[in-house]
C-alpha cells in the first residue's frame, strides 16, 4: 500500500471520526438580495414563491443556466425531487431546438420518505439539494433526443445510476455548493437514523463499496482537497 493511500484513509477515518461536530459547524448560506438574484438568475424560470431564496442561490452558482428555461412546480410524487425534460415544451416548439426542463419538487411521498421532504428541509439542504438537481440540468442540456433515450435505458441498471448521481454530486461541489450539499446528505442521514457513511438511497450499496449519493465523509475529504471554486 503506498504512502498515498494510507494518507487518503487516515484522512477518510479523521473525517468520520468528526463528522458530527463538522456537520454543526457547515457555513451557513445567506439569503440573497431578492433583487438583484431575481434580474440575473430568474430569467426563464418559474419558481413558486415558497421556495424562491433557497433556489436562486442555488441558481447563482450556475451562470450557465442563466438563459435555460427551467420550471420548478409542486405535486404528489414518490421522489422528493426529480429533474426531467420538459417535454411538454419539447413538443409545442418541435424543430426550434428549444429546450426547457422541469424540476418536480414532492409536497406528499411515502411515510418513509416524508421527513426528507423538501418543504422539511433547512435553509442550507434546501440550496444543497436544489444544487444537485441543476447540477442534472447542466448536464443533461447537452443531450441529444438519442442522449435522453440512452440516459432512460440507464435507468435500468443501478450500477449506472449510481455513477449519475455521484457524478451530478462532484459537479455541485465543482460549482460551490460543497457545504451545502454536505448539509443535506448530513440531514438525510440523521432523519433517516444512519450512520454518516450509510447510503440513504440503497442501503445495500455500503456493502458493495459503491455510494450513489456522497457520504459526508466524501464530500468533506472532496472539500479539502479543494474540488470546489473559490
Amino acid at each position: 500500500m503506498t504512502n498515498n493511500r494510507l494518507l487518503v484513509i487516515l484522512m477518510l477515518m479523521l473525517s468520520a471520526s468528526g463528522l458530527h461536530a463538522q456537520c454543526e459547524c457547515i457555513p451557513r448560506q445567506k439569503t440573497p438580495p431578492a433583487d438583484s438574484t431575481i434580474v440575473l438568475y430568474g430569467t426563464h424560470k418559474v419558481i413558486p414563491d415558497i421556495y424562491k431564496a433557497p433556489i436562486l442561490l442555488a441558481l447563482s452558482h450556475f451562470p450557465e443556466l442563466r438563459d435555460t428555461r427551467i420550471r420548478f412546480r409542486v405535486r404528489h410524487a414518490q421522489s422528493p425531487l426529480t429533474t426531467n425534460r420538459d417535454w411538454r415544451y419539447y413538443f409545442a416548439h418541435f424543430g426550434l431546438g428549444r429546450r426547457a426542463f422541469v424540476v418536480t419538487i414532492s409536497d406528499s411521498t411515502t411515510t418513509k420518505l416524508s421527513p426528507i421532504l423538501f418543504g422539511r428541509l433547512p435553509f442550507d439542504a434546501k440550496v444543497g439539494v436544489a444544487g444537485h438537481e441543476l447540477s442534472h440540468v447542466s448536464d443533461f442540456r447537452h443531450k441529444n433526443l438519442f442522449g435522453w433515450l440512452r440516459l432512460g435505458a440507464g435507468h435500468l441498471s443501478s450500477r449506472y445510476v449510481d455513477r449519475l448521481e455521484f457524478a451530478t454530486d462532484s459537479l455541485c461541489i465543482a460549482h460551490g455548493l460543497g457545504y451545502s450539499l454536505l448539509a443535506w446528505s448530513c440531514f438525510v442521514r440523521s432523519a433517516f437514523g444512519l450512520q454518516p457513511s450509510a447510503q440513504a438511497g440503497n442501503s445495500k450499496l455500503l456493502f458493495k463499496g459503491r455510494e450513489r449519493y456522497m457520504n459526508p465523509s466524501t464530500i468533506l475529504l472532496r472539500l479539502k482537497n479543494g474540488n470546489t471554486p473559490n
